[in-house]
């Protein structure tokens, strides 16, 4: 059972969030693009605007669940109202996404550096 009475320290302002965002972000546009301008060529551009329609829903999303709970836990706070077991998995899911994205990019570094 997670309990829900434990306060933790809220010690990142919105420059260091800011800075874990574009982290996150930010560095996919160094393979995004080349990506969709390789498989879509010229019509890349669309793709490429749909994907950034895309990223600005989710961040106004994040803006959202970090507004309505303050104290942390942002999307898997929100869930575990509901349940205990989907916030689990949606945090085994993000661990997952992490590792994959570590593999793919260690995996790419490696290929571009053949």
């Amino acid at each position: 059972m997670i309990p829900t009475n434990v306060k933790r320290p809220r010690n990142v302002d919105w420059k260091r969030a800011a800075a874990i965002l574009y982290g996150d972000w930010g560095t996919s546009k160094a393979y995004v693009i080349g990506l969709a301008f390789a498989v879509a060529g010229y019509a890349s551009f669309w793709l490429i605007a749909l994907m950034c329609v895309l990223t600005a829903l989710v961040g106004v999303n994040y803006m959202i669940i970090c507004r309505l709970y303050p104290d942390g836990g942002g999307v898997y706070a929100s869930v575990r109202h509901r349940s205990e077991v989907i916030s689990i998995v949606g945090a085994f899911l993000l661990i997952a996404d992490y590792l994959v994205t570590a593999a793919i990019s260690a995996l790419s570094a490696f290929q571009y550096l053949a």
